[in-house]
């Protein structure tokens, strides 16, 4: 991620020690990023969406020092509901 927040390279599982940040959270598209993805076909936006956005410097990331809650389970999904609560 550059001083201005493009995205310049994205690895997601990758043990590159210049990779220094975690994907996670919510993506936001414009309507025109959906439109590189074909109908009726399942894709990855990782693998074949990020590297045309990186190449054109138009995936933009926020970079925080908030907590990071992995809901990848039912049981870590119950217990962020009783953190929120």
């Amino acid at each position: 991620i550059d001083e201005n927040s493009i995205v310049i390279k994205y690895k997601k599982n990758s043990q590159d020690i210049d990779l220094k940040y975690v994907d996670a959270g919510v993506s936001i598209f414009k309507k025109e990023v959906l439109k590189l993805i074909p109908e009726n076909k399942k894709i990855s936006l990782e693998e074949e969406i990020f590297p045309k956005l990186i190449k054109e410097h138009q995936l933009i990331a926020y970079i925080t020092t908030q907590r990071f809650y992995d809901i990848g389970t039912p049981e870590r999904i119950d217990m962020i509901r009783g953190i929120l609560k």
